[in-house]
């Protein structure tokens, strides 16, 4: 597998990951779900596998705390 630096950060390195294992296990399609810190990936992989991810699920996930239109409080 490619290291995350040359294929665009680690969320785009987790969506190839997901991709492979489902290949592997001879799945066309799948659902995908991150839960905090695994939200961003859950994300990629709906983004980066749109013929492949029937849906995604993204729990307490993160975004930076200076995102522009974010209210925090």
């Amino acid at each position: 597998m490619n290291s995350a630096a040359s294929t665009g950060g680690p969320w785009t390195s987790a969506a190839a990951d997901v991709s492979s294992i489902a290949d592997a296990l001879g799945i066309d399609r799948f659902a995908v779900m991150g839960y905090s810190g695994g939200g961003p990936h859950a994300l990629a992989c709906a983004a980066l596998l749109p013929e492949r991810v029937l849906g995604v699920v993204c729990v307490a996930g993160l975004a930076p705390f200076r995102a522009e239109g974010l209210d925090w409080f």
